[in-house]
């Protein structure tokens, strides 16, 4: 090939690369503004992706790029158990096809991170950091009502309060660390954290993203200050329950009041099927469970599986483990976990104050899943993916030091 061919080529597949790496913070940023922008960026990613492969000729360094990443290797990996479970699911094959097309996300994460270069994990997490404070700005002018309500019921911005709380609880959580350890910036870290803090406690109803705030707030405490850390945070945490029972109504009524009447509900009638009772769901789930916990019944089974045995028709048992152990098995759930293993081990070869963000990311989200299908709904879907992408295919501080 002459040269100036491979000079063209080499410019054209480098403006490409550039437009990939804005369209990952793209959709970062899109994560929790509205969903059709979300599907723009991701799907125009997937085209430039395409069209670097095909011009530079380097799939097999992409791919070996992500094979040479443990994190993006095993996500690759699960990818592909669920593609294979179709094979044996249960229904239909176009509910199977529907249920494999709302794990794309594990695909994205691997060809996300084989186009990341160094600084762009950065980008990356403020693409998301802005892209939430546009849709907590939104929150508080539904909140005062001067803005339609999500899904007219709810002040969360632009999505259901639910990964709205848990976005918003690891955000307070990332802002303190990068506040701790940027001093050029700090004042505007702590503001930020202070501002969605007071959202989340007064004006937010998701109960996970309380629960997430209280296991971010002990992480936080005792890396920092160890023992000591603990002994503060028990005292605090007493204090702030004892406050925000007293004076916020959102998380009395909502953490306190429904979770309380959900358990009771539950107790009385075990075969209801109602969304809003995870203790059911989860009970039905493992019956399904029992019955073929090996290989489980396929990719996209879980609304026939459910059906079937409880009567009721839902779609997911709020809960990512047994959604994955239900429809992929022994094999599937241990590919999940060792997924988030992985991430785990691998975190503490993260710069500092990437390898605490690491922690409470991975705390944030597996704390999510035990209360919500995270990977397969699509928003927490792609928070996942993005901020793995950002945490574990960029080994560049997101601080200067």
């Amino acid at each position: 090939m002459p040269l100036t061919s491979i000079t063209n080529t080499a410019n054209e597949t480098g403006k490409l690369q550039t437009l990939a790496l804005w369209l990952i913070v793209a959709s970062s940023a899109s994560i929790s503004l509205p969903t059709p922008l979300l599907s723009l960026t991701t799907g125009l990613f997937l085209v430039v992706w395409l069209l670097i492969g095909l011009t530079g000729h380097n799939f097999g360094e992409l791919f070996k790029k992500i094979w040479g990443n443990p994190v993006t290797k095993v996500s690759l990996l699960l990818w592909f158990a669920i593609a294979l479970g179709m094979s044996w699911s249960s229904t239909t094959w176009q509910e199977a096809w529907n249920g494999f097309g709302k794990y794309r996300e594990l695909l994205l994460l691997p060809l996300m991170a084989s186009l990341l270069t160094e600084g762009w994990g950065k980008r990356v997490f403020y693409g998301f950091l802005v892209g939430h404070i546009i849709a907590m700005l939104l929150s508080y002018f539904q909140w005062i009502g001067y803005a339609p309500l999500s899904k007219g019921v709810m002040p969360s911005g632009f999505h259901s309060h639910i990964p709205f709380a848990t976005f918003e609880a690891f955000l307070i959580y990332a802002c303190l660390f990068l506040g701790f350890y940027d001093k050029t910036r700090r004042n505007l870290f702590f503001l930020l954290s202070a501002i969605m803090l007071f959202n989340l406690l007064f004006i937010n109803t998701g109960r996970t993203g309380f629960l997430v705030l209280a296991l971010l707030a002990l992480t936080f405490m005792i890396t920092q200050w160890k023992g000591k850390g603990l002994i503060a945070y028990l005292v605090i945490a007493t204090l702030a329950f004892g406050l925000l029972y007293q004076y916020s109504p959102t998380f009395k009524k909502r953490l306190i009041q429904e979770t309380t009447q959900e358990i009771e509900l539950a107790e009385v009638n075990s075969n209801m099927g109602d969304y809003h009772l995870r203790p059911t769901l989860w009970k039905n789930a493992l019956l399904i469970i029992q019955e073929n916990p090996l290989t489980g019944f396929g990719t996209g089974s879980f609304l026939h599986e459910y059906k079937r045995i409880s009567g009721a028709e839902s779609k997911n048992p709020h809960q990512q483990f047994l959604l994955t152990w239900v429809e992929l098995g022994i094999g599937g759930l241990f590919l999940l976990c060792y997924l988030l293993y992985t991430q785990w081990k691998t975190s503490r070869h993260l710069p500092i104050p990437n390898q605490y963000i690491a922690y409470g990311f991975l705390i944030a989200f597996i704390l999510h899943s035990f209360l919500n299908s995270s990977i397969m709904d699509n928003v927490e879907g792609h928070f996942y993916a993005l901020m793995s992408v950002a945490l574990w295919a960029d080994n560049k501080s997101w601080v200067s030091t």
